[in-house]
C-alpha cells in the first residue's frame, strides 16, 4: 500500500500507548511535574486528574489493540 512497514507502524503504535499510559500514570500519581516541568499550579494538577490523566489511560487503553496486532495498524 505504500505505507511504512507493518513493523513499523506497529512500533509506532506501541509508542504512543507507552507514552499515552506513563503521562497518564505520572498525572494520576500527582507527579506529571517530572515529565512536564513547571506543570505544578494548582488549578493544572486539579484537571490534571480529573480530566487529563483519565484521557490518557482512555486513549492508551484504546490504542492498544492496534499495538497488539502483528502486521496491520
Amino acid at each position: 500500500d505504500g505505507g511504512p512497514a507493518p513493523g513499523l507502524r506497529a512500533a509506532g503504535a506501541r509508542a504512543c500507548v507507552a507514552a499515552f499510559a506513563l503521562r497518564g500514570a505520572a498525572g494520576m500519581c500527582g507527579r506529571t511535574d517530572l515529565l512536564s516541568p513547571g506543570s505544578c499550579s494548582p488549578r493544572f494538577r486539579a484537571l490534571d486528574r480529573r480530566i487529563y490523566s483519565p484521557l490518557c489511560l482512555a486513549l492508551a487503553a484504546l490504542a492498544s489493540p492496534a499495538a497488539g496486532r502483528h502486521g496491520s495498524v
